[in-house]
């Protein structure tokens, strides 16, 4: 698991990978964290971030030029 961190540790963001896919990303820590699910292109580049609670919404995209 990759993540980054502030200056005193505290998780900001942790990314969960399959191999060199990353599948999803987890913001924040305990009862206020909240998970995304990564849709990649076949280079493994995110290109959505989806809300994992409801599975549907998309929260970032970004779209090939």
């Amino acid at each position: 698991m990759i993540g980054e961190y502030n200056a005193d540790g505290v998780p900001l963001v942790k990314y969960i990978c399959l191999g060199d896919k990353p599948v999803a990303a987890t913001y924040g820590a305990g009862t206020t964290a909240k998970t995304y699910w990564i849709t990649t292109d076949a280079q493994n580049t995110p290109r959505r971030l989806i809300n994992a609670a409801d599975g549907t919404t998309t929260v970032w995209a970004w779209d090939e030029q």
